[in-house]
Protein backbone atom coordinates (compact mmCIF):
# COMPACT_ATOMS: atom_id res chain seq x y z
CA UNK A 1 0.00 0.00 0.00
CA UNK A 2 2.63 2.57 0.41
CA UNK A 3 3.49 2.49 -3.29
CA UNK A 4 0.39 3.07 -4.41
CA UNK A 5 0.26 6.50 -2.09
CA UNK A 6 3.81 7.71 -3.15
CA UNK A 7 2.42 7.00 -6.69
CA UNK A 8 -0.28 9.46 -5.85
CA UNK A 9 1.76 12.28 -4.23
CA UNK A 10 4.04 12.63 -7.53
CA UNK A 11 3.02 15.55 -9.72
CA UNK A 12 5.33 17.20 -11.71
CA UNK A 13 8.29 16.42 -13.33
CA UNK A 14 12.25 15.82 -11.83
CA UNK A 15 14.64 18.16 -11.62
CA UNK A 16 16.61 15.51 -13.99
CA UNK A 17 13.64 15.14 -16.54
CA UNK A 18 13.37 18.63 -17.32
CA UNK A 19 17.12 18.72 -17.39
CA UNK A 20 16.73 15.95 -19.67
CA UNK A 21 14.54 17.41 -22.40
CA UNK A 22 15.74 20.89 -22.56
CA UNK A 23 19.12 19.02 -23.69
CA UNK A 24 17.15 16.97 -26.23
CA UNK A 25 15.96 20.27 -27.66
CA UNK A 26 19.07 22.13 -27.59
CA UNK A 27 20.98 19.53 -29.79
CA UNK A 28 18.12 19.49 -32.30
CA UNK A 29 18.17 22.69 -32.06
CA UNK A 30 21.67 22.99 -33.20
CA UNK A 31 21.25 20.62 -35.78
CA UNK A 32 18.26 21.98 -37.66
CA UNK A 33 18.67 25.74 -37.36
CA UNK A 34 22.02 26.27 -39.48
CA UNK A 35 20.51 23.66 -42.36
CA UNK A 36 17.18 26.10 -42.54
CA UNK A 37 19.94 29.36 -42.31
CA UNK A 38 21.40 27.66 -45.71
CA UNK A 39 18.20 27.03 -47.24
CA UNK A 40 16.58 30.30 -47.10
CA UNK A 41 19.85 31.96 -48.04
CA UNK A 42 19.90 29.11 -51.38
CA UNK A 43 16.08 30.03 -52.17
CA UNK A 44 17.24 33.68 -52.55
CA UNK A 45 20.02 33.09 -54.86
CA UNK A 46 18.12 30.81 -56.94
CA UNK A 47 14.90 33.41 -57.43
CA UNK A 48 17.55 35.70 -58.69
CA UNK A 49 18.92 33.28 -60.72
CA UNK A 50 15.41 32.39 -62.23
CA UNK A 51 15.09 36.26 -62.41
CA UNK A 52 18.20 37.32 -64.74
CA UNK A 53 18.40 33.87 -66.33
CA UNK A 54 17.15 33.31 -70.48
CA UNK A 55 13.91 32.14 -69.22
CA UNK A 56 13.49 34.54 -66.81
CA UNK A 57 10.40 36.59 -66.70
CA UNK A 58 12.67 40.08 -67.21
CA UNK A 59 14.34 37.83 -69.92
CA UNK A 60 11.09 37.74 -71.52
CA UNK A 61 10.18 40.83 -71.28
CA UNK A 62 13.36 42.07 -72.60
CA UNK A 63 13.45 39.33 -75.63
CA UNK A 64 9.42 40.76 -76.47
CA UNK A 65 10.60 44.22 -76.32
CA UNK A 66 12.96 43.49 -78.83
CA UNK A 67 11.01 41.81 -81.35
CA UNK A 68 8.62 44.65 -81.64
CA UNK A 69 10.92 47.11 -81.57
CA UNK A 70 14.10 46.10 -83.49
CA UNK A 71 16.73 46.49 -80.49
CA UNK A 72 17.04 45.66 -76.53
CA UNK A 73 15.69 49.04 -74.16
CA UNK A 74 18.36 51.36 -72.84
CA UNK A 75 17.21 50.94 -69.23
CA UNK A 76 14.57 48.25 -67.79
CA UNK A 77 12.28 51.18 -66.62
CA UNK A 78 11.46 50.78 -70.85
CA UNK A 79 9.55 47.79 -70.29
CA UNK A 80 6.92 49.59 -68.27
CA UNK A 81 6.59 53.26 -70.52
CA UNK A 82 7.10 53.31 -73.72
CA UNK A 83 10.45 55.15 -74.33
CA UNK A 84 11.01 58.53 -76.70
CA UNK A 85 13.60 56.93 -78.46
CA UNK A 86 10.78 54.14 -80.31
CA UNK A 87 8.80 56.11 -83.12
CA UNK A 88 6.28 54.71 -84.75
CA UNK A 89 6.44 54.08 -88.34
CA UNK A 90 2.59 53.86 -88.62
CA UNK A 91 -0.46 54.89 -85.85
CA UNK A 92 -2.42 51.63 -86.39
CA UNK A 93 0.30 49.30 -85.99
CA UNK A 94 3.00 50.62 -82.85
CA UNK A 95 5.78 49.55 -82.51
CA UNK A 96 6.20 49.53 -79.45
CA UNK A 97 3.73 47.12 -77.53
CA UNK A 98 3.95 47.11 -74.19
CA UNK A 99 4.00 47.16 -70.85
CA UNK A 100 6.25 44.20 -70.90
CA UNK A 101 6.30 43.54 -67.34
CA UNK A 102 3.27 43.90 -64.89
CA UNK A 103 3.78 46.34 -62.02
CA UNK A 104 5.98 49.34 -61.50
CA UNK A 105 9.14 49.50 -62.34
CA UNK A 106 10.09 50.72 -59.07
CA UNK A 107 9.07 46.90 -57.65
CA UNK A 108 11.68 45.73 -59.92
CA UNK A 109 13.97 44.28 -57.12
CA UNK A 110 16.05 41.16 -56.36
CA UNK A 111 15.51 39.00 -53.86
CA UNK A 112 17.87 41.47 -51.57
CA UNK A 113 15.16 44.52 -52.39
CA UNK A 114 18.46 46.04 -54.37
CA UNK A 115 17.76 47.15 -57.83
CA UNK A 116 18.62 44.63 -60.95
CA UNK A 117 21.40 46.18 -63.41
CA UNK A 118 21.10 46.22 -66.63
CA UNK A 119 23.59 47.27 -69.83
CA UNK A 120 21.69 46.88 -72.67
CA UNK A 121 24.43 46.86 -75.12
CA UNK A 122 25.84 43.16 -74.28
CA UNK A 123 29.67 43.41 -73.38
CA UNK A 124 29.48 39.54 -72.26
CA UNK A 125 26.30 38.56 -74.09
CA UNK A 126 27.52 40.11 -77.43
CA UNK A 127 24.12 41.07 -80.00
CA UNK A 128 22.10 40.46 -76.82
CA UNK A 129 22.12 42.44 -73.18
CA UNK A 130 23.59 41.68 -69.66
CA UNK A 131 21.70 41.63 -66.53
CA UNK A 132 22.50 40.79 -63.18
CA UNK A 133 21.42 41.02 -59.40
CA UNK A 134 24.14 42.63 -56.78
CA UNK A 135 23.37 38.87 -55.15
CA UNK A 136 23.96 38.74 -51.24
CA UNK A 137 26.17 41.14 -50.30
CA UNK A 138 24.55 43.50 -52.30
CA UNK A 139 27.80 45.44 -53.90
CA UNK A 140 27.46 45.58 -57.61
CA UNK A 141 30.70 44.34 -58.44
CA UNK A 142 29.79 44.35 -62.67
CA UNK A 143 29.09 40.49 -62.39
CA UNK A 144 32.30 39.59 -60.32
CA UNK A 145 32.26 38.22 -56.74
CA UNK A 146 28.69 36.41 -55.87
CA UNK A 147 26.78 38.68 -58.20
CA UNK A 148 24.64 36.63 -60.05
CA UNK A 149 24.20 37.00 -63.51
CA UNK A 150 22.70 36.18 -67.69
CA UNK A 151 26.27 35.06 -69.23
CA UNK A 152 28.96 32.54 -68.03
CA UNK A 153 32.72 33.46 -67.37
CA UNK A 154 34.92 32.55 -70.21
Amino acid sequence: MKGVTNRKRRKGFTLLEVLLVCGILAVLAAVVLPNLMGSAKQAKIDLAKSAVERNGNIAKGLDRFNYDCGRYPEKLEDLYHKPSYIEDEDENNPRWKGPYMDGDPADLKDPWSNPFNYNGEGQYNEGKYDLWSSGPNGKNENGGGDDIKNWRDK
